[in-house]
């Protein structure tokens, strides 16, 4: 295997609204890399937003030129 294929990836989104109790959504990604322009990842999604919920989260990227990321 090569060095670089494999990544383990955590996204934070913090609420800025005053309410009772802050919102957030952290994502927990492993990500594998098949080439320059494609990725596969699956993870989980942890949430308390108002009408949402815990789930799993799969799916592809490809970038296009000038680091442009389709998910």
């Amino acid at each position: 295997a090569q060095a670089g294929r494999h990544n383990l990836n955590f996204d934070w989104e913090l609420g800025w609204e005053r309410l009772a109790r802050r919102e957030y959504e952290l994502d927990a990604t492993y990500a594998y890399y098949f080439g320059p322009r494609w990725t596969a990842f699956a993870g989980y999604r942890l949430t308390n937003l108002d009408g949402g919920a815990d789930r799993v989260i799969a799916g592809a990227t490809y970038t296009l030129p000038y680091f442009v990321a389709l998910t």
